[in-house]
């Protein structure tokens, strides 16, 4: 008898049902107030999200520090990891993705909360 092929979640799919991903669940918070925020209101807020290589190259250092510390899950260390490219945000992350992350890396990198 074959055995049978490990299949693969694509993103989105496995950001959406992770269930202990406190991450996910702060974006999906997040996502359900900027339903009312006015179109260029967003795209302000987008603009103030823009990190620089160097920025983004702390981001994914601090989830690395994090995931071994277990501050995150894997689920968590993994959702940050798919999101940054050491340029900045990966095409794509959502902008209440971006706004998790960045309050999240703000309690890492400088103690804020």
């Amino acid at each position: 008898m074959a055995p049978t092929a490990l299949r693969v979640a694509p993103v989105e799919q496995t950001w959406r049902e992770a269930g202990d991903n406190r991450l996910v669940e702060q974006a999906d918070w997040i996502k359900s107030r900027l339903d009312t925020v006015e179109p260029h209101d967003r795209v302000r807020l987008e603009e103030t999200l823009d990190i620089e290589p160097h920025e983004a190259t702390a981001y994914l250092e601090a989830q690395a520090r994090a995931a071994a510390r277990r501050i995150l899950t894997s689920d968590e260390a993994l959702t940050i990891y798919q999101a940054l490219t050491p340029d900045g945000w990966e095409p794509g992350t959502s902008l209440e993705m971006k706004m998790a992350i960045a309050t999240l890396m703000g309690s890492l990198l400088y103690g804020r909360s």
